[in-house]
């Protein structure tokens, strides 16, 4: 009998700035099998993070108070992270040009929804939700 190695939970980077958002999608996405592996709820904080890497894909509030994500964003896309931005804005042009192409997904955001497109990133093969 062949077993099928087991696999490790996909790790996942979380930068929200409201602590109850952040908790809420950490609480849910560690009970659909992924391993939070860091949050942060500022520019600063995040560069920290992501300067330490360790993480498999990133969910990024697009602002942080009155800061925008760019730059953090930009660090994870040129380390080839895959990248899901979570917004409360509509406007299309809030992100630069280069960071328009990844998912994005408005909050509230359905967790299932959030957990496909994770899975769906790391694995495009992937029709587990």
């Amino acid at each position: 009998m062949t077993t099928k190695p087991a696999t490790r939970p996909l790790r996942v980077l979380i930068v929200e700035d409201h602590f109850a958002v952040a908790d809420s999608l950490r609480m849910f996405l560690e009970n659909s099998g992924f391993e939070i592996v860091g949050m942060a709820g500022t520019l600063a904080a995040a560069t920290a993070l992501v300067e330490r890497g360790g993480f498999d894909i990133a969910v990024l509030d697009i602002r942080l108070g009155s800061a925008n994500i760019a730059p953090v964003a930009d660090r994870v896309a040129a380390d080839g992270v895959p990248i899901v931005f979570l917004t409360g804005y509509s406007e299309a042009d809030i992100l630069p040009e280069p960071l328009r192409g990844y998912p994005r997904l408005s909050k509230p955001c359905d967790p299932g929804v959030l957990a496909a497109t994770l899975r769906r990133l790391i694995d495009p093969e992937s029709s587990v939700s």
